[in-house]
């Protein structure tokens, strides 16, 4: 029959980073969603307060927010799971037992079975549904509370420069009345008689000045303009609940696709010898490289890299997915990622995305750099094994920092189009006397190792 998956997928409810179904979901400020104790942990970890899908950096350490619909919605879906793994399993037959213990109990006809079970599974899906529409209708609710109180801060807003506007048209005529005060106080007091009578006419006259009687800054804010203010809103709030909605179903189906566990792209890896740098020495496996003291005889090959301390697997790819890990341990300098197959060999090569390079680097500096443009990166722990992991057809490309536990992601370079085949790429850095002399070792991929987070 039907299990609850085949409507509502695990793969749905999935947080990208511990792979497992939300545990108290939050969003972060990009519209990202993870369990709570996951994206701590990863922005704990990793020192940089990025989106791990997104790849979005906040300069200051956002505070999730919980997510209560996807949360309400994750836990009935826990519960759809624990019922749906019992084992219900019959031999080829007519008949079905609707109990897992089976002594004694009548058979149904396994068609009736699963209708009923159908009509189960349907009902859940219209209260999943109707879960969404509710909380929908909060949302609806709260965007309609805020965007009334933003019409009201505005219209505060405006009223208090119109009312700083009237207060400094008040002080210039109260100071241009001053002004008249003074003068009729003279001529009251002057002795010059016929002064006196020259002056008087003009001021015998009304005073001109506005009339303030009137003026009422709070008229600004009449209830009527309000009402009018608000109404005009009903097409946004429409509009902005709509976009809520189908940017929920874009980051269900998001978390669909994601890749359930990268270990199952462990690929083999072999060094070729024909396009290792002179100074380099590689073991018989090709599984190992290190920095020599001299050059070595060699043919002159034009695939061999003749100007830096480098070396390509021999294997292309050019689609699919593929994973591998590098023994990074004792080095002081190193340079690990992916490269195209027509990159320059005869000559320097910038490590940069523009010469068809994708790699994450220690440097003689002691800092780590990515180069996507270059950029230096904080990491709380110098890395000891480093996994490459690449989606051809996503044209992304992935570094891990591999330890015994798990795998933390460092950084991820997206949105490329790749259009030649990649080969894994292997940089020594310089020998710098004995300190870097230390191998960059292929390592196997681990099935002991934790999840992966995107």
């Amino acid at each position: 029959m039907a299990s609850p998956s085949s409507l509502l997928s695990e793969e749905q409810f999935q947080c990208s980073i511990c792979l497992d179904v939300f545990t108290d979901p939050v969003s972060i400020p990009c519209g990202h969603n993870f369990c709570k104790a996951c994206i701590k942990g990863y922005w704990d970890s990793t020192g940089l307060f990025q989106c791990p899908l997104c790849k979005q950096i906040f300069h200051i350490r956002p505070e999730p927010d919980v997510n209560r619909t996807l949360r309400g919605v994750a836990e009935l879906f826990k519960g759809l799971i624990v019922r749906d793994r019992e084992d219900f399993a019959t031999e080829p037959g007519e008949v079905f037992c609707s109990e897992t213990d089976h002594k004694a109990h009548n058979s149904i006809p396994l068609e009736e079975e699963c209708d009923q079970r159908k009509a189960q599974l349907g009902k859940t899906e219209a209260q999943v549904k109707q879960m969404i529409q509710e909380r929908l209708q909060k949302v609806k609710e709260i965007k309609h509370s805020a965007e009334f109180i933003c019409v009201i801060e505005q219209k505060q807003e405006a009223s208090e420069k119109c009312a700083e506007g009237i207060i400094k048209e008040l002080e210039q005529e109260i100071t241009e009345l001053k002004r008249i005060s003074s003068e009729l106080g003279q001529l009251t007091h002057t002795k010059d008689h016929l002064q006196l009578l020259q002056s008087s006419p003009s001021w015998c006259l009304p005073v001109k000045s506005k009339n303030w009687s009137e003026i009422n800054v709070q008229s600004h804010l009449h209830m009527g303009y309000m009402k009018r203010a608000v109404s005009q809103l009903g097409d946004k709030l429409t509009s902005e609940v709509t976009r809520f909605h189908n940017e929920m179903e874009n980051e269900l189906k998001k978390l669909c696709e994601a890749e359930m566990n990268i270990l199952q792209y462990a690929v083999d890896v072999t060094l070729d010898p024909d396009t290792a740098y002179p100074e380099l020495i590689l073991s018989v496996d090709g599984k190992q490289v290190r920095c020599g003291d001299q050059s070595q005889n060699l043919s002159n090959n034009p695939k061999r890299f003749t100007y830096i301390y480098s070396v390509l697997g021999k294997e292309g790819f050019s689609s699919g997915k593929y994973y591998y890990e590098v023994q990074v341990k004792g080095k002081t300098e190193w340079d690990l990622g992916v490269a195209t197959e027509s990159i320059n060999r005869q000559g320097w090569l910038p490590l940069s995305i523009e010469d068809g390079v994708w790699t994450l680097g220690l440097s003689t500096n002691n800092y780590y750099e990515a180069n996507d443009p270059k950029v230096q990166l904080s990491l709380k722990k110098k890395p000891q094994k480093v996994g490459v992991f690449v989606d051809y057809e996503e044209g992304q490309v992935s570094i891990y920092d591999v330890d015994a536990t798990a795998r933390s992601h460092i950084c991820s370079f997206t949105g490329h189009k790749f259009t030649e085949k990649l080969y894994p790429y292997f940089h020594c850095g310089y020998p710098d006397g004995e300190r870097n002399i230390a191998p960059l070792v292929i390592s196997p991929v681990s099935q002991m190792t934790g999840p992966v987070p995107h």
